[in-house]
């Protein structure tokens, strides 16, 4: 298996992917001991003993920089399996764990993105802290123990993303793409991240005919957008939404590549 660098968590956990089955040589299930011969990990990333800037880790992985923040911690890990050379598990995990969320050194450049990590963090633990719900105090109308029906309450820490009902014109009538089936507008739509996709803008539909339509979305459409498309060339669909900065942004939907926002 070869992985990116990653946080050593998620390098112990996709290490459990080797070899979880026994196989024989050409990959087959078997029962007894396997016969592929020494599972190995290997570990793609920047040179931990190199010279270590700022942007370590982002001049290598311009694009999971943001996925792990924290690059000192993926600097530690980088540093420990190289000076390791390798792990076996269960039995040097506290070790490997313990030298990159313990008390270990690391370059002195790292300090500011480790504390802009720790502190997004910080942050989020917060905010969840401030919408934990008091189970012992049960259901009632205490204002202290409800979330308002204004609230965001994730599921799951992240980029925020948003619900888009995607639809079409059909003579008078704004139908979901979907068509005909047993649950239409669930069926059409997709989740985009709110930095892409902020607002509405249905250029060419007059509000009657889009406030008829969200009358039948889910929650009447409260927590979600509509995008109306008009058919651009053969299976290619388009329309218009505002980004997270206000400005227009054009936007496809291939039945193929599915929807993606353009460039402005």
């Amino acid at each position: 298996m070869v992985t990116d660098l990653a946080p050593i968590d998620l390098i112990i956990q996709r290490a459990g992917r080797l070899c979880r089955h026994t196989r024989d040589r050409d990959g087959g299930r078997i029962d007894g001991g396997d016969r592929r011969g020494v599972p190995m990990l290997i570990v793609h990333g920047p040179d931990p003993d190199a010279e270590i800037n700022a942007d370590w880790y982002k001049d290598h992985f311009r694009r999971a920089a943001g996925v792990y923040p924290n690059h000192a911690q993926l600097w530690l890990t980088a540093k420990l399996l190289s000076d390791r050379g390798g792990f076996e598990m269960p039995d040097d995990a506290r070790e490997l764990i313990e030298g990159v969320y313990g008390d270990a050194s690391y370059p002195e450049s790292l300090q500011g993105r480790a504390n802009d990590a720790e502190g997004e963090e910080s942050a989020k633990r917060s905010i969840a802290m401030l919408n934990v719900l008091k189970l012992e105090a049960g259901y009632g109308s205490d204002q202290e123990n409800c979330w308002w029906d204004e609230t965001s309450t994730p599921t799951r820490l992240g980029e925020e993303s948003i619900t888009v009902y995607l639809a079409r014109s059909e003579g008078d009538e704004i139908v979901p793409w979907a068509g005909d089936v047993t649950h239409p507008w669930p069926s059409s739509a997709v989740q985009v991240r709110k930095a892409l996709i902020a607002g509405e803008a249905n250029e060419g539909v007059s509000d009657e005919k889009l406030e008829n339509c969200k009358q039948q979305l889910p929650a009447k459409g409260k927590w979600g957008l509509l995008l109306v498309l008009t058919k651009d060339r053969q299976d290619v669909w388009g329309g218009c939404v505002i980004d997270r900065k206000g400005c227009k942004r054009r936007v496809e939907y291939d039945v193929v590549l599915g929807l993606r926002v353009l460039e402005g």
